[in-house]
């Protein structure tokens, strides 16, 4: 089953209050396994492989209840997404982020951004999971 027919059979098997995860990364292996990770766990998964194309989503009138946020892509970088996401009004400009990076200094950076949480990669999925379910309250 590819992505496109993933997302369409989780928004009709989906209960409306489904949480929405909005996956912004460049690696399209990422984009899938996690996805199918995610939606096995109940949420709503839409992806994006740049922060432009997340940010257009977003201001397409997409209210995710998290954002899970690569820091080093092509296009709109996620530090670029992340500075015009925060420039947006509420709720889509408070929507919490997860920064998810290769990068060594994750966590530093993240904080300067003032991202929500951070998981470097290669992350447990586990930790993943977790930490989105501490953040929207399921655990």
């Amino acid at each position: 089953m590819n992505l496109a027919s993933r997302m369409s059979f989780a928004d009709e098997n989906s209960l409306p209050e489904s949480p929405v995860i909005l996956l912004v990364d460049d690696d399209p292996e990422i984009l899938d396994a996690t996805s199918i990770l995610l939606e096995t766990e109940g949420y709503v998964v839409r992806t994006a492989r740049e922060g432009g194309e997340a940010l257009e989503q977003i201001e397409g009138g997409l209210t995710p209840a998290i954002i899970l946020l690569d820091l080093m892509m092509p296009g709109m970088n996620g530090f670029e997404f992340y500075g015009r996401l925060r420039g947006l009004p509420a709720p889509a400009g408070r929507t919490p982020v997860i920064v998810i990076s290769a990068m060594r200094e994750t966590e530093r950076r993240a904080a300067e951004l003032g991202a929500e949480d951070t998981l470097t990669k290669p992350y447990e999925l586990s930790d993943l999971l977790d930490k989105i379910g501490r953040r929207l309250g399921r655990c």
